[in-house]
């Protein structure tokens, strides 16, 4: 990367921010991590610490942010990140709801929010990640062996934050000869196959509590428009 792509991607306006937005931006991440620290810690255990360089790695590098690279960027061991994302007992769900919690106790972001369903695909090298297998990566602009999540966003004015997620395993991985890579990779048992758009549908219910959302969907060849109303009834 050329040292003018990566300066361009620390530009606040790049993203949408003002530079004012981004001041005292180091106090206010460790502000963060201080409210989701007890996310991170079970009885016996407490790896926060590894969170917060995990978020701090995602935040400051502006390539390569896999586990290797990430560790080394922040004094942390490979295996020890590897296993923190991967098998350390933390609840993401748990961290979701403080997300969506945090939105919802937040004053004047009721009124003129939005929920914005997207998917967004991770190039594979090969076909033994969750999820992945030859489908249509947006980044690339075409059919490749990809893995895909479906995406849960929250707008309201300049602000806007992710607030749900979720893999996408395509119809093949539930087929009995995956059983075993399944088992191997965690997948749940109980886990049956749903489209991207049922995906995003129980997502947005799980997110309609509330408030009115209104939400669009666009796929390849495909445009749906999901409507949730406070009675979270299903309008298309």
């Amino acid at each position: 990367m050329s040292n003018e792509n990566q300066q361009s991607v620390f530009e606040p306006e790049r993203w949408g921010l003002s530079t004012g937005s981004t001041q005292n931006l180091a106090q206010r991440f460790f502000e963060l991590w201080l409210r989701f620290q007890v996310r991170f810690k079970s009885k016996t255990r407490d790896t926060s610490e590894y969170a917060y360089c995990y978020m701090g790695g995602q935040l400051r590098m502006g390539e390569k942010r896999n586990f290797a690279n990430i560790g080394c960027n922040t004094g942390v061991s490979e295996q020890n990140m590897q296993h923190f994302m991967s098998n350390s007992p933390w609840s993401a769900q748990g961290v979701i709801q403080q997300v969506q919690e945090e939105i919802a106790a937040t004053p004047g972001f009721g009124p003129g929010g939005v929920l914005i369903l997207d998917e967004s695909a991770n190039k594979k090298a090969g076909d033994k990640s969750a999820g992945s297998g030859r489908q249509y990566n947006g980044r690339l602009g075409k059919v490749d062996m990809s893995q895909v999540g479906t995406f849960l966003a929250y707008a309201n004015g300049s602000v806007w934050t992710w607030v749900d997620g979720e893999l996408y395993l395509p119809e093949h991985w539930f087929a009995p000869e995956m059983a075993e890579l399944r088992e191997k990779l965690g997948i749940p048992d109980e886990r049956e196959f749903e489209t991207k758009i049922e995906l995003g549908w129980k997502m947005i219910q799980l997110c309609c509590n509330s408030s009115r959302w209104m939400c669009y969907q666009r796929c390849p060849h495909q445009t749906y428009e999901l409507c949730c109303v406070p009675s979270c009834r299903y309008h298309s």
